[in-house]
């Protein structure tokens, strides 16, 4: 057999299963996001179960194109010109930073190391968009086929996660369970249990946060489609979601949650009113509700003396009050080290707002810029001592954009999601609020809130929605999901 009858028929069945398959594995280990595994080779992707997934998928999306298909689709899209520019602009950027660069020299790292690093990181997210965007196109693969599969990791999440909630009242039951799939899953706290909150498979309860805030658009979406005599099982996920955000004391997963809540009451009360709609979603509201009072009131809360082991940052509680009381308390720590390294590195992008510090430079010059109500957090003190080995985080991929790119690098940043963002609301009204739209509209919140717990490239669900907000704004019909 030559090449090219072998490429015939590989370019059938067998290439389009293949990578079906691998983009269904990809979805389903977004969730893993602290994995102890392949970080000194892949950095930061090394954490992330997707990258692994990805790795293949883009090996194989390279193949398709270039000798089996030997086209390249092309993408039309005001966003792209803005990641375009975006990516122009880094490499402006980090030019003009490229002596400080290579003179950058902290915990025993380079500056030059973590700028490749970084582009490495950045180049693999983008490429990984672009593989989605090319399966899910040539395939005719819409909402509907990724919703499946978030849906089966958000199980699998839930599984854990009741483990954890057993753990958390008490119940010590799954104790050697979490212990054991703890020591494969996280590489922090790793093999040991969680005392702050549910984390899930996440590693922690703000990177669960971030997941739910992928997951809960589709599990939502539930709600307003046919399910073939599912809705009761598809109502209890729904309602499992924000039973999970309450048990895990993430204060930016009650912010992130809540907005997306209230996005989709207003879409179900104001904007479609569609009677089984606003019936599904009364129900969820009802179910929220209950739950929440019970876990306000009868949620098990661990002596003072074990919080101030391992608990001093979060919650006193997993109550609604207790979160808000932490969120305005001043002297929690959690908040003193979160706000002050967004102040720090917002002095960094207003002290070079034309082009910042360069690609990965945050952590080099992050200490000069923390000031000394900041440094009452120990976590931060240990960040900028050049003698410890924790890297100094950015707590916001917003704020790292703004310190190392400067104020363009950050509208060019921000351009390709405001621009997205329009586009698919312009559609989403030509669609008659369609089920689809309000999907891809709250996810696009869901990872724009997430970029202010998160500083990395590498959070996949960037990517992906980047690259399904792009397909829905084509007028794709196979996109479409189906509407009660």
């Amino acid at each position: 057999m030559n090449f090219n009858d072998y490429s015939s028929g590989y370019n059938s069945d067998k290439k389009s299963f293949i990578l079906k398959v691998l983009l269904a594995i990809a979805i389903i280990l977004i969730p893993f996001m602290n994995l102890p595994y392949m970080k000194s080779i892949m950095g930061e992707l090394g954490a992330q179960g997707a990258a692994y997934a990805f790795i293949f998928i883009i090996i194989f999306v390279a193949v398709d194109m270039l000798f089996i298909n030997k086209s390249i689709i092309r993408i039309k899209n005001i966003s792209v010109y803005f990641i375009i520019g975006f990516l122009i602009w880094i490499i402006i950027s980090s030019g003009v930073n490229f002596s400080s660069i290579l003179s950058n020299n902290f915990k025993g790292r380079s500056g030059i190391s973590k700028f490749v690093l970084q582009v490495g990181v950045l180049g693999f997210g983008i490429l990984s968009s672009y593989c989605v965007y090319y399966i899910m196109k040539i395939n005719k693969l819409g909402v509907s086929y990724i919703r499946k599969f978030v849906t089966i990791t958000f199980c699998i999440c839930g599984i854990y996660s009741l483990m954890e909630i057993f753990y958390l009242i008490g119940i010590d039951l799954f104790d050697p369970i979490l212990k054991g799939i703890s020591y494969v899953v996280n590489m922090y706290t790793r093999g040991e249990l969680y005392p702050r909150g549910v984390r899930s498979i996440s590693g922690e309860a703000s990177y669960f946060a971030m997941f739910s805030t992928f997951a809960l658009p589709f599990l939502f979406s539930y709600l307003f489609t046919k399910n073939k005599g599912k809705t009761p099982l598809f109502l209890a996920l729904s309602i499992y979601i924000l039973v999970l955000m309450f048990f895990s004391k993430s204060r930016i997963g009650y912010v992130m949650i809540g907005l997306q809540f209230v996005m989709f009451l207003a879409y179900a009360f104001l904007l479609k009113r569609k009677k089984q709609g606003i019936i599904n979603m009364s129900i969820v509201i009802i179910g929220a509700l209950l739950m929440g009072f019970l876990v306000n009131n009868f949620f098990y809360n661990r002596p003072s003396e074990e919080r101030a082991e391992f608990d001093v940052n979060t919650a006193d509680s997993v109550s609604i009050g207790a979160v808000y009381n932490s969120i305005n308390d001043e002297n929690n720590m959690s908040n003193v080290a979160r706000v002050g390294l967004w102040k720090a590195a917002f002095k960094m992008g207003m002290d070079k707002p034309v082009v910042g510090f360069g690609l990965g430079q945050y952590g080099f010059n992050v200490k000069n810029y923390v000031d000394e109500d900041t440094k009452r957090s120990d976590e931060v003190k240990m960040w900028i001592d050049p003698q410890t080995t924790p890297w100094p985080p950015a707590f916001s991929v917003h704020f790292r954009v703004l310190a190392e790119f400067g104020v363009v690098g950050l509208i060019l940043w921000l351009g390709i999601w405001i621009s997205l963002t329009i586009q698919c609301f312009i559609k989403f009204i030509k669609n008659r609020f369609d089920v689809t739209g309000i999907v891809i509209i709250t996810l696009i919140a869901g990872v724009m809130m997430s970029g202010f717990n998160s500083d990395t490239f590498g959070y996949f669900p960037y990517w992906i929605v980047l690259a399904m907000s792009l397909l829905y704004v084509e007028n794709n019909n196979y996109f479409e999901l189906e509407e009660i």
